[in-house]
Parts: C-alpha cells; sequence; structure tokens
C-alpha cells in the first residue's frame, strides 16, 4: 500500500462541483480576456518590433477577438495576465522563458534598433 495515501493526506477527497470552496472560482469574463489580449498585442508607437512579431502579434490579437484559433501560448499569455490584474505576481525563470521553447511565448520583445526590451505584461494597466 503506498505510503502517501495514509497519515495527512487519508482524509484527502477530490472535490466536486458542489465544493466552491475548495475549487475556487478561476473563470475570467470574456470582456476581461480580450482587454488583456488587446495590452499584450499593443507596440509602443515608437518601437520597432521585428515583422514577424508584429504579424504574430496581429494573428494573435484576431484570435483573441475572434474567439477562434487561440492557441497554447495565447492561453498562457491570457492567464498571465489575468492572474495578474487579480494582484497576484507570476515569475518565470530559466533561458526560454522569454521567447519560449520553441518562439511562441514571445513574453519580451526586443526594439530592432536598440534591443530595448518591452515586456507587455508589464503594461496590462498602462
Amino acid at each position: 500500500k503506498a505510503d502517501w495515501l495514509d497519515g495527512a493526506w487519508s482524509g484527502l477527497r477530490t472535490a466536486d462541483n458542489q465544493d466552491e470552496q475548495r475549487r475556487g472560482k478561476t473563470a475570467v469574463p470574456v470582456k476581461t480576456l480580450k482587454e488583456i489580449g488587446k495590452k499584450l498585442t499593443e507596440v509602443p508607437k515608437d518601437y520597432e518590433a521585428h515583422r514577424t512579431i508584429l504579424r504574430f502579434l496581429e494573428n494573435r490579437r484576431q484570435a483573441i477577438e475572434s474567439g477562434e484559433g487561440i492557441d497554447w501560448s495565447t492561453a498562457e499569455a491570457l492567464a498571465f495576465g489575468a492572474i495578474l490584474l487579480d494582484g497576484n505576481p507570476v515569475r518565470l525563470s530559466g533561458q526560454d522563458s522569454e521567447r519560449g521553447t520553441f518562439s511562441q511565448r514571445h513574453s519580451v520583445l526586443y526594439d530592432q534598433r536598440d534591443e530595448t526590451r518591452y515586456i507587455p505584461l508589464n503594461n496590462l494597466s498602462a
């Protein structure tokens, strides 16, 4: 018999639909997600992002607006934004935390002229 099922964990049970206190309310209104998406896909006026990134951001914006074709990295960005708007910090670490393992994340953008960093998640309320 597995040790981890005894002792402190012996009374643990799964949360069901009636157990809202344990499950928590994690839904985010569509309007809020669209507002987050708008901020995540904006680039400052005098900022020269790479044209591939601009195309990526435009595709992401269209997916968020239409509610169709939202991929994992977009869902992740929206989730991070919602967590931040709730007043909770989000911390990513590691070499792929900015761009994502296969360049899908793009949580940090770089100006093509001077490599100035721009982090859309830091500008949600701006």
